[in-house]
């Protein structure tokens, strides 16, 4: 279904999750050639996930747009599902083109309350996950505005 102003938004808080906000594993780095394949659109986006906790239930169950299975590494094959939306961090900034990222196999993939969101890099959320200056509990707080409520449940 595509897109229309006239379709409901929401926007739902979350918080940048303390266990894991980078490429950590290195995984979306052998991902990354596939999925810019299927999805040029991500093209200029930061090859590391963000973690964010969810204060309300999330489940994406029709990305629009998906990558099918391939093999990232031997004997790993997985496919992906991708949801665009707006990640706004630090909250009151104008949000930034994002996407729900969705890994077939991920431990995330059924958690309603976390999502693993990829963007552009951020400077200031870069230097804060690398302990420059303070990273407070309000510093964390992020909101990801979805465009359209079809296709998932809230």
């Amino acid at each position: 279904m595509p897109r229309t102003d006239a379709m409901p938004k929401v926007s739902v808080l979350g918080t940048l999750s303390a266990i894991r906000m980078s490429a950590v594993s290195g995984a979306l780095a052998k991902q990354w050639p596939e999925v810019i394949k299927q999805v040029p659109e991500m093209h200029d986006c930061f090859q590391g996930t963000i973690n964010v906790d969810l204060v309300a239930l999330v489940l994406i169950i029709n990305p629009e747009r998906t990558v099918p299975p391939f093999e990232w590494e031997p004997g790993h094959i997985e496919g992906f599902g991708v949801l665009e939306i707006k990640f706004e961090w630090p909250i009151d900034t104008e949000p930034v083109r994002a996407w729900v990222y969705l890994p077939h196999h991920s431990p995330h993939r059924y958690n309603m309350l976390r999502a693993e969101v990829i963007t552009k890099e951020i400077p200031l959320l870069r230097s804060k996950m690398r302990g420059e200056g303070t990273f407070t509990e309000k510093d964390r707080q992020c909101l990801l505005h979805f465009s359209s409520i079809s296709g998932f449940i809230i």
